[in-house]
């Protein structure tokens, strides 16, 4: 007999169904307002999930094949295990040592088509979608907030979660995050590398690193906040306080504006460079204090900020 953990994980156990409990029955009228009908709707939407039965299983997919790794994209290989793990194909098994060593996914982990029926997976695919969304909505609660009147239930959900919670939860977020993968690959490798390194300060070389992530993560409202930040710490490395200090008291204006200004007088940024910034200053404003930027402002936001960081230091 193998130790309960080390037991070939059952798909039973994996997922329970307490959706169809007491318990569900009392919270699925009092979460399954107007906000999450729409939300659920757009997710099935996204979703195109088949049931065949065939070669003496029953197979639940929404991409039924894997390209080539190295050649295809690692996103596509991930979203595809997700995919699978989600509608309960997998497999843990262990070897002679009662060591969990292999993970079966996919097909090969499918249930026997002696044990279940397509009506019976297509039911239970239903019920996988379900559960992530709901993961998802209360995720997204934690993240943005509520109404008030929800407020005690999810906190009530967050102080009782299971570990089929934590895993749904889990599962929606790894969705995510192979979006991010996805925009990763198709991003980064536009950029060059600027050659700051060894020149600017540690703050500046950390703040475009963070304003490049956020963009590469798609955190628009981010990024253009920490291009901002980055350009005038750029400034205020290389100027003069005093200088700054008077050009704001003469102009009337803002410290930025006048550590653009100065620094175009004194010749640390031409005329292009000088309009990149206060560019970036007025979208700066924007971001932090009004609407939110587009991806493609966000872009230009950062190509213009690595191309002051390059000027600065050249």
């Amino acid at each position: 007999m193998q130790p309960a953990a080390l037991q070939p994980l059952s798909r039973a156990a994996a997922f329970p169904r307490a959706w169809k409990t007491r318990a569900w029955r009392r919270l699925k009228p009092r979460i399954v307002g107007p906000l999450f009908e729409k939300w659920r709707s757009d997710m099935a939407k996204k979703k195109n999930v088949k049931v065949r039965a065939f070669d003496g299983a029953v197979w639940a997919f929404e991409t039924p094949s894997l390209s080539q790794l190295p050649e295809a994209p690692l996103h596509e290989a991930l979203l595809w295990i997700l995919e699978q793990i989600n509608l309960g194909n997998f497999r843990i098994e262990p070897d002679s040592c009662q060591r969990n060593v292999s993970l079966i996914v996919g097909f090969a982990a499918a249930p026997s088509s002696s044990e279940t029926t397509v009506e019976l997976e297509a039911d239970h695919v239903r019920e996988r979608l379900l559960a992530v969304n709901i993961a998802g909505l209360f995720s997204r609660s934690r993240e943005q907030g509520v109404e008030p009147k929800w407020d005690a239930l999810v906190d009530k959900a967050s102080a009782t979660m299971t570990h089929a919670g934590y895993f749904n939860t889990d599962l929606h977020y790894a969705f995510e995050l192979v979006d991010v993968l996805k925009r990763i690959r198709e991003k980064t490798f536009v950029f060059s590398a600027p050659p700051i390194m060894g020149k600017a300060s540690a703050d500046v070389v950390l703040l475009l690193r963070e304003a490049t992530r956020s963009y590469l993560f798609g955190l628009s409202r981010a990024s253009v906040a920490l291009c901002r930040a980055c350009v005038e710490r750029l400034l205020k490395d290389r100027l003069n306080r005093t200088d700054v200090l008077q050009e704001a008291m003469r102009s009337n204006t803002g410290e930025f504006d006048a550590l653009i200004r100065v620094a175009s007088s004194t010749r640390l940024l031409n005329e292009e460079m000088a309009d990149w910034a206060q560019a970036l200053r007025k979208i700066g404003n924007r971001a932090l204090h009004s609407r939110g930027p587009t991806d493609e402002e966000a872009w230009q936001a950062l190509v213009r900020t690595r191309g002051i960081a390059a000027f600065i230091h050249r």
